[in-house]
């Protein structure tokens, strides 16, 4: 009987072991697994080691509805896409919906929060407004987040050199940043603004496109992402549910010591103690929240200066269908805007751009909407076909110059339209295709309007092809100087040459009028002059030994470089270390270059001429304001454009202008270049009438070094 008792016993005790196990098993199994990783303030881990953030404070709130068991894991990004995909956990938190990643996990229909990366700097960087200006520098990112893909792409598109620093978090990012292991940073802008200043970082004007953060789901788990969205679909339309007020929490951290300075805790103190106190303080704290809230709101969908909407509301707007009707798309841009605020300040500019909103909005058609898309760029939507009739509007009405502080601004736009829907049906790629059209209305002259056409995005993607191949341009020796003698008028002889960049690819010559301009919008004209100028200034002192070596060599200057801060310095350096004398180099710059561009350059000329350098004026006689060169740069050399020569014997007009400019650089004491010259007949009127020196296909095509003698 013992030994059968204790038989039963330890049966028993065995039978319960197992009940537990399988009870704790079957407990742990029913609860949901959660992954979270660092994106404050959408979720991250405290000091304590807990989740907290949005997400979390969503999901704590449908599990409470719902109840569900959570158990929170804390990964990093890459781990948690990993773990949902496999199964391993059943949720992950704050992930952007994209179509890569709906292949791995499954989200739910409704998004938590909408946000948009921002790249930030360290603070002592200067400016980082593009991405060809981001590439010099190590930018720091979170590995398979979708702003580091975004970025990504962008580089490899562009050809741009990569210098990626990848990291777990987003905190990390900023650390990364911090102990010089980066300079830059991609992350979401919510992320950065409230935690910029701890971390000494600025947010630069490089926006990455905007994303619709959701929770993730294992397979199996799509009852869970259901009740997430009925959640989401019970809260979004009232502005005092759960949902906003989570939101409020974590979204506004730094208005805390507005609602609740110190003084106020000690009221709420006197308050516990009297009832009608502490209900007329709630509904004063409760009317404060819901003003908080509401401003919050506001906030997110206007520019703070003029209080227009912002991308964030047009955006709504548009992708929302608030807009259910045809419509036309015009986006402005202010020519020289920068100019401006350069010259004046910053304010100023800002209280311009108010005085011209003002405007605007005084013209404005009824149902039109005015939004401030950054800096100088505003967007209109406009019922169907009102669109140009208001853009040229617009130009009547800057014609009269705005009055700031006493001051007068004569403002410039240029305009591009685009159609809803035949254009896009999204807000982002209706900006993209005016802004296409703008670029196009920009390269005409100031104040035009162009409407996008599918030939202008052909462009675009041609633009980036010679973009891409002119960065490996100077590496591969795909360029080189032809050089084009420059002779004497009554001698023959060749007194100097003009050295003229030429570029072959693939065996193929690609024309100066196709890459110069892109080299000058990206700034690539910087590297690309240093080494024209090096290269011609050696080849200068090649020559030297020659008996009918050139006395000097005439260089091509862009007024992008003449306006980049330390450019002459540079110039001068460059130049004095071949221990060349210094009038022998001749430096060009183009007359049909716009006249502000010119006038900001004046000084650098006058230094470049003060330190013994020849200054040309190219292509004299293509624009409206010669005779203001004339007359405001240190001129020493005027070149008659070809357009001109080529009339000789053709029309006795501008003979007698030819004659005219010729008496005219003559009394100036400016020497005389004749461009273009390819006739016997051409070249004797030019000698005839006292021109100095001749260039052109009579005399000479421009050929490589070896080949000049």
């Amino acid at each position: 009987m013992g030994r059968r008792g204790t038989r039963i016993r330890y049966g028993i005790l065995l039978c319960m072991m197992v009940l537990l196990t399988v009870q704790a098993a079957w407990t742990e199994s029913d609860a949901l697994r959660i992954s979270y990783y660092d994106n404050y303030p959408l979720c991250f881990q405290d000091e304590n080691g807990e989740p907290q953030g949005v997400f979390v404070d969503v999901l704590n709130d449908v599990a409470d509805g719902e109840d569900w068991e959570l158990i929170y894991e804390y990964h990093s990004f890459e781990e948690q896409m990993k773990l949902v995909a496999e199964g391993e956990v059943d949720l992950g938190l704050a992930v952007a919906d994209t179509k890569d990643r709906a292949d791995q996990a499954a989200f739910p229909g409704e998004t938590i929060y909408s946000n948009w990366g921002q790249v930030f700097v360290a603070d002592h960087l200067t400016s980082v407004d593009t991405y060809d200006s981001l590439s010099k520098y190590r930018v720091a990112m979170v590995r398979g987040d979708i702003y580091a893909k975004e970025l990504e792409d962008s580089f490899q598109f562009l050809g741009l050199d990569k210098r990626f620093v990848y990291v777990d978090g987003f905190t990390d990012v900023f650390e990364a940043i911090e102990q010089g292991q980066a300079e830059a940073g991609a992350v979401p802008r919510t992320f950065g603004l409230l935690h910029g200043e701890r971390f000494a970082v600025k947010a630069t004007t490089l926006a990455i496109r905007s994303a619709k953060v959701k929770v993730i789901g294992a397979p199996g788990t799509e009852e869970v992402l259901e009740a997430i969205d009925r959640w989401m679909l019970g809260m979004r339309d009232d502005p005092n549910s759960k949902y906003f007020k989570i939101l409020s929490r974590w979204l506004r951290e730094e208005i805390k010591e507005e609602v609740f300075p110190d003084w106020l805790k000690w009221i709420l103190g006197l308050a516990a103690l009297t009832g009608v106190i502490s209900l007329s303080f709630a509904f004063f704290l409760q009317k404060m929240v819901a003003k908080q809230t509401k401003e919050l709101r506001y906030l997110a969908h206007h520019d703070p200066l003029t209080g227009l909407p912002n991308r964030s509301y047009m955006r709504k707007l548009v992708d929302g269908g608030e807009w259910k009707t045809p419509a036309d798309f015009l986006l402005i841009d202010l020519d020289q805007f920068r100019r401006i605020n350069d010259v004046y300040g910053h304010e100023m500019g800002d209280r311009l751009l108010v005085s011209l909103t003002d405007l605007v909005k005084n013209h404005l058609p009824g149902a039109a909407v005015l939004s401030r898309l950054s800096g100088d760029e505003f967007t209109i939507l406009l019922p169907r076909f009102q669109g140009e009739d208001f853009a040229n509007q617009l130009l009547e009405l800057i014609q009269s110059p705005l009055e700031v502080w006493e001051e007068s601004f004569q403002i410039g736009m240029s305009m591009g339209l685009a159609k809803l829907p035949e254009d896009g049906t999204d807000y982002d790629t209706l900006t993209k295709k005016a802004e296409m059209a703008m670029y196009q209305a920009k390269g005409k002259g100031k104040e035009k309007v162009q409407w996008f056409r599918s030939e202008l995005e052909a462009r675009l993607h041609e633009t980036h092809w010679y973009l891409r191949y002119l960065r490996e341009a100077i590496a591969k020796e795909e360029l080189y100087l032809a050089y084009q003698p420059i002779v004497d008028a009554h001698t023959e002889c060749m007194v100097g040459v003009e050295a003229l960049l030429r570029w072959k690819h693939e065996g193929k010559l690609i024309s100066p009028g196709l890459f110069i301009p892109i080299a000058e919008q990206t700034g690539l004209i910087h590297e690309i002059g240093d080494w024209v100028v090096g290269e011609a200034v050696r080849q200068l002192i090649a020559w030297q030994d020659k008996s009918q070596a050139p006395r000097f060599m005439s260089v091509n200057l862009s007024a992008v470089q003449l306006n980049q801060a330390g450019f002459v310095d540079h110039l001068d350096e460059m130049v004095a270390a071949f221990g060349v004398e210094k009038s022998k180099i001749h430096f060009e710059v183009t007359e049909n270059a716009e006249i502000e561009k010119i006038g900001n350059s004046r000084r650098a000329l006058e230094i470049l001429k003060q330190r013994g350098y020849r200054i040309s004026l190219d292509d004299f006689g293509m624009g409206y304001s010669s005779m203001n060169y004339l007359k405001e740069l240190p001129i020493d050399t005027m070149k008659i454009d070809r357009s001109f020569v080529q009339e000789i014997g053709q029309d006795r007009e501008t003979e007698i202008m030819i004659e005219e400019l010729l008496i005219l650089a003559n009394r100036m004491n400016l020497m005389t270049i004749a461009e273009g010259v390819e006739t016997q007949a051409q070249w004797h009127f030019l000698r005839d009438h006292g021109c100095r020196m001749i260039q052109g296909y009579y005399f000479g095509r421009p050929v490589k070094a070896e080949d000049l003698f």
